[in-house]
């Protein structure tokens, strides 16, 4: 578009109708930030997981899974690593293993995915444990697919996981 484009609001308001019109909701975000979890994405160290979130209390690992304990009731991380180079190739978070004191970083409601996140891609409704109703925001940027599963009480995050497409 010309820079002159908008020098007056009759023309600006028309350019924004036809953005509007392409599909395109806001034409004034031009680029999203990129997607982590805690600043980890796929393609990252594992060594990164401890230098950013500490050192767990246990770590178990099956295969080319691990899953990091930090308190002592449950798996607060879960890692599938890339075969071939060791690198993330997925990361699962689930904060009700994890203390908000802890990790104030990390989004442990709705709202606090929506305010990190922004308005996801894709919202859907899916069944999760006895067949109670949570939803799935699904974000996605480049690669990147960042899914937020909601529990049924609409506010509370059950797991926040980051995976690399290329590698599904």
């Amino acid at each position: 578009m010309q820079a002159g484009a908008f020098k007056d609001k009759k023309n600006a308001v028309k350019q924004l109708e036809a953005v509007k019109k392409a599909g395109i909701k806001d034409a004034f975000i031009l680029s999203k930030e990129e997607l982590h979890i805690f600043g980890l994405k796929p393609g990252d160290a594992f060594d990164e997981i401890v230098s950013r979130m500490g050192k767990p209390k246990k770590t178990e690992t099956q295969l080319n899974i691990k899953s990091l304990y930090y308190q002592s009731d449950g798996a607060g991380l879960r890692v599938t690593l890339n075969k071939k180079d060791g690198t993330i190739g997925s990361l699962a978070v689930y904060p009700e293993y994890l203390s908000p004191r802890m990790f104030p970083a990390l989004p442990f409601t709705k709202d606090e995915v929506v305010k990190m996140y922004g308005n996801s891609d894709k919202t859907k409704t899916v069944t999760c444990y006895e067949s109670a109703k949570c939803e799935e925001l699904t974000y996605q940027l480049d690669h990147l697919e960042l899914k937020a599963r909601i529990d049924r009480d609409q506010a509370t995050v059950q797991f926040l996981e980051i995976t690399d497409l290329n590698y599904r």
